[in-house]
């Protein structure tokens, strides 16, 4: 990961983890560039889906440019609401015997 990237994701992790923090009367803990990456990570992963989900709907309209509505749609459909933050349940196990 590059260092600027890290430097922002800190910032950014530290000033919500503050608040929260100071909301709940917890005193600072520290972050580890582990806990750091494995944030950076979902997060891309979180917005690479969406927005590859907007695309698919741009195409469907036939548009070459994605619009906010578009993000807004494929968040409505995936059940996210503004402000929160859900993910998508796992999958259930398929059982290959009822396939047959």
């Amino acid at each position: 990961m590059h260092p600027f990237l890290l430097h922002c994701i800190r910032r950014l992790v530290r000033e919500v983890l503050r608040d929260e923090w100071d909301k709940h009367g917890i005193e600072m803990m520290r972050v580890t560039p582990g806990m750091l990456y494995a944030l950076h990570t979902a997060c891309e992963y979180k917005l690479v889906g969406i927005l590859e989900d907007a695309n698919l709907l741009c195409l469907h309209a036939k548009r070459v440019t994605l619009q906010a509505r578009d993000i807004q749609l494929a968040r409505r459909i995936r059940g996210e609401q503004m402000g929160e933050i859900a993910s998508r349940p796992p999958p259930k196990p398929r059982n290959r015997a009822m396939d047959l």
